[in-house]
């Protein structure tokens, strides 16, 4: 099967059809364990990605167990995110996902 890589000098240019099913077996058991994690959690996806369905982010988001998680779509048109000029926006949302879960944190130890 042939891959259209976004970053062809870094990504495999071929992807074994065994691979897929591996990777499928693996999707459904971390699906089913997502319930299970506790621990603040920021999910991000890019609106127009073109390799993952912005439904799939989505989705773990919803199925997370935790109540301290945060969902942040990005208005882009690639599968990578955390290259070129998107990452200020990726990383200013994370910065403040970490700075308001470390705030929670150090209120917690003050009480």
């Amino acid at each position: 099967m042939r891959n259209h890589a976004d970053n062809p000098h870094i990504n495999y240019l071929r992807c074994p059809v065994s691979s897929i099913v591996q990777i499928k077996r693996l999707m459904r058991s971390i699906r089913n364990g997502l319930p299970t994690i506790r621990i603040p959690s920021l999910v991000m996806h890019a609106d127009g990605d073109p390799k993952v369905d912005v439904r799939g982010g989505r989705e773990i988001y919803h199925r997370l167990g935790g109540i301290n998680k945060r969902y942040h779509e990005v208005s882009f048109h690639h599968h990578g995110i955390v290259r070129g000029e998107i990452t200020r926006e990726v990383f200013a949302e994370a910065m403040d996902f970490l700075a308001t879960v470390m705030g929670s944190c150090n209120s917690s130890l003050t009480r």
